[in-house]
C-alpha cells in the first residue's frame, strides 16, 4: 500500500512539474501576443472561476474520494457526486453567462471582461465531472489518471491557442484573449473525454443516485467547500482591487490592468516557479508526516519537518538571489519589458517566504491541523486586501509589493511558531540562510561583474552571456553545499 501511495505521489509530482514547465513557457507565448493589458484582463476571468469550481467541485472531489478509499460499497455514491456536481456547475454556468456584463462592470470594474466571462461560463459542467472522476481514482490510488488528465489538457490548451492565434493571421489582441479563454474550454473538453474513457474502461458501475450517499456527500463537501469559498473569495477580491486601487491612484484602466498583467501574469509564474520543487516536496511529506503523527513518533515529525525546512529555505535564497541579480535581464529576454525585470527584483525577497510557507502548511496539514493552515491564510490575505486599500491609492503599486511581503512573512512565522510548538524543530538560521547567503552575494558580484568586464568591448547582445552565469552560479552553490556539510547525502 505504502509503494503504491509513494508511486502515485511520485506520478502526480512529476505530471506537476511538466505542467509548471508548460504552463510557464505559455505564459510567455501569451504575453507576447497579447501584451501585458491584455494579460491583466485574462487574468481577471480566473478569480470567478476559481470561486465558481469551490462550490461545485473542490469540496465534493475530496468527498468522493474519502468515501471511494475508505469503503467497499462506495461505488455506488458514483451518480450522487456526479450529479451534485453537473447539477451545481450547471447553475452556476446560467447565472454567469446572464449576469456576465453585471460582474464585469460592477465586480470585475472592467467592462471588457463581459465576452471572456460568457466564454468561460461553458467549461463548469465538464470540469464537475472531470474532478468527480478525478477524485474516484485518487480513492482508487490510481494516481496516473488524474495526473495524465492533467497533461492532456494543458497540451491541448496551449496548442489550440497557439495555432489560432499565429502571429501570421494578424488577429486583434482583443480576439486572441477570447481564442486564450477558448483554449481552456477545449483543453478540458479533451481531458474530460479521456476521464470518461478512463472511468469506463475501470468497468466502475454508475449506479442509481441514492438519497443516503447525496446526504453523506453534502456532510463531507460542505464544511470543505465553505472554507475553501472563503479563501477563493478573499483571493478573488484580492486581485479585482489590484486595478481598481491603481485607478484610484491615478492610473487610467488602461494602465491599471497592464500593471496587474505584468504582475500577475509575467512576474509571479517566475517567482512561483521553483516552487514546483516545494510543491512536490510537500506532496511527498504528507502520507509521512500523517503516519509519523498516526504513531506519535515525534522524533520523524522533528528531523522530516527540519529537513524540509531547511532545503526550501536554500531554494528560497537561491531563487531571491537569481532574481534580483538577474531579475532585470530576465524580464527584458523573456517577455521584452523591462517593468517586468524592475518588479521581479523587487519581489525576489518574497521567495523563501512562499516556499517556506508551503511547505510549512503541507506539514501542518500532514498532522490534520487544515484549520490553523486555514487561519493563518486568512491573515495573510486580510493583510494584503488591508495594504490594497489603503496604502495603493495613496503610494502606488509598491503599497501592494510591501502588503504581499507582510502577508507572506506573517504565514510563514505563524506556521513555523506552531509547529515549533509541535515537533520543537531547529532552525539553523545562520547555517542554513545566512553563510550561504554571503557566499552566493560574493560569488555572484564577482562573476557578474567580471563577466561585465570581459565583456566591455564586445558590441553584441550581452544578456545572453549573463545569463549563462545563472546555471553555473546554481552548481557552484550546490557544491559549496556539499563541501561545507549544510546537504548531506544521507538528508536527500
Amino acid at each position: 500500500m505504502k509503494s503504491k501511495l509513494l508511486k502515485g505521489t511520485l506520478i502526480l509530482t512529476a505530471a506537476g512539474i511538466i505542467t509548471r514547465l508548460l504552463g510557464f513557457f505559455y505564459r510567455i507565448y501569451l504575453s507576447k501576443t497579447i501584451g501585458a493589458e491584455g494579460l491583466g484582463l485574462y487574468q481577471l476571468v480566473f478569480p470567478i472561476y476559481a470561486i465558481a469550481f469551490t462550490l461545485y467541485a473542490s469540496g465534493l472531489q475530496t468527498a468522493i474520494s474519502q468515501i471511494i478509499s475508505s469503503e467497499k460499497s462506495s461505488k455506488k455514491c458514483i451518480a450522487s457526486a456526479m450529479g451534485l456536481s453537473v447539477i451545481t456547475a450547471s447553475v452556476l454556468s446560467v447565472l454567469l453567462y446572464i449576469y456576465s456584463e453585471p460582474i464585469a462592470v460592477s465586480y470585475l470594474k472592467a467592462e471588457d471582461a463581459a465576452p471572456l466571462l460568457r466564454i468561460l461560463s461553458y467549461i463548469f459542467p465538464f470540469c464537475g465531472v472531470t474532478s468527480i472522476i478525478n477524485g474516484i481514482f485518487y480513492g482508487l490510488n490510481k494516481a496516473s489518471v488524474p495526473a495524465i488528465t492533467q497533461l492532456i489538457e494543458q497540451v491541448v490548451r496551449i496548442a489550440f491557442v497557439i495555432v489560432m492565434t499565429l502571429p501570421s493571421l494578424g488577429m486583434s489582441a482583443a480576439l486572441s484573449c477570447e481564442l486564450a479563454v477558448w483554449g481552456l474550454i477545449v483543453g478540458e473538453l479533451a481531458s474530460n473525454l479521456f476521464n470518461v474513457i478512463s472511468l469506463i474502461r475501470s468497468r466502475k458501475k454508475l449506479v442509481s443516485s441514492s438519497r443516503k450517499y447525496v446526504l453523506k456527500l453534502l456532510k463531507l463537501a460542505v464544511p470543505l467547500s465553505g472554507t475553501r469559498l472563503i479563501i477563493s473569495m478573499l483571493n478573488s477580491l484580492e486581485a479585482v482591487l489590484i486595478p481598481v486601487m491603481l485607478f484610484r491612484f491615478g492610473m487610467d484602466n488602461s494602465g491599471a490592468l497592464s500593471i496587474y498583467g505584468i504582475l500577475s501574469g509575467m512576474v509571479l509564474p517566475f517567482i512561483l516557479f521553483p516552487g514546483a520543487i516545494t510543491n512536490s516536496l510537500s506532496v511527498l511529506m504528507i502520507p509521512t508526516i500523517s503516519s509519523a503523527y498516526g504513531r506519535d513518533d515525534l522524533r520523524k515529525i522533528k528531523i522530516t519537518s527540519q529537513i524540509a525546512v531547511k532545503y526550501t529555505l536554500l531554494l528560497g535564497l537561491l531563487s531571491t538571489f537569481i532574481f534580483s541579480m538577474f531579475g532585470r535581464t530576465l524580464g527584458t529576454v523573456v517577455y521584452g519589458n523591462t517593468q517586468a525585470g524592475n518588479y521581479l527584483v523587487v519581489m525576489s525577497v518574497l521567495c523563501p517566504f512562499i516556499y517556506c510557507s508551503t511547505t510549512l502548511s503541507s506539514i501542518i496539514n500532514g498532522l490534520g491541523k487544515t484549520h490553523i493552515t486555514f487561519r493563518n491564510t486568512v491573515i495573510g490575505l486580510a493583510v494584503r486586501i488591508l495594504f490594497l486599500i489603503v496604502f495603493v491609492p495613496n503610494i502606488g503599486i509598491m503599497g501592494y509589493l510591501i502588503g504581499m511581503f507582510i502577508s507572506q512573512f506573517l504565514i510563514t512565522v505563524l506556521d513555523a511558531e506552531y509547529l515549533y510548538r509541535v515537533s520543537r524543530f531547529q532552525l539553523k538560521i545562520i547555517r542554513w540562510f545566512v553563510i550561504p547567503g554571503i557566499f552566493l552575494w560574493c560569488v555572484g558580484f564577482l562573476l557578474k561583474n567580471g563577466t561585465l568586464r570581459l565583456l566591455v568591448h564586445y558590441h553584441g547582445n550581452k544578456n545572453f552571456f549573463i545569463l549563462c552565469l545563472i546555471p553555473v552560479i546554481c552548481v557552484i552553490f550546490v557544491i559549496f553545499s556539499i563541501k561545507t556539510k549544510i546537504i548531506e547525502k544521507d538528508e536527500i
